[in-house]
């Protein structure tokens, strides 16, 4: 089982990949997905081996590795799932 997640444009993909290794959470990168190989600003996480407490806990992780890595640093100004 996965999920996409939609990032806030202005995230610094390189930061992310970083941050988010360094505390061992790792995802795929929604272009590796895509034929075309375009960059898109989607990560797909994979959730169904993962027990619920991992699940739990890295919720919050990856948030703060998303807020860190924004290059304005608009925390709370992501757009919502149904906005284009």
């Amino acid at each position: 089982m996965f999920l996409w997640l939609r990032l806030p444009e202005d995230v610094d993909w390189v930061a992310l990949k970083v941050l988010t290794a360094a505390r061992v959470f790792y995802y795929a990168e929604g272009e590796d997905y895509r034929v075309e190989g375009k960059a898109v600003h989607f990560i797909r996480l994979a959730f169904g081996h993962v027990p619920d407490a991992a699940i739990t806990q890295g919720i919050p992780v990856l948030a703060g590795c998303i807020d860190r890595c924004r290059k304005r640093n608009a925390s709370g100004q992501a757009a919502s799932l149904f906005d284009d």
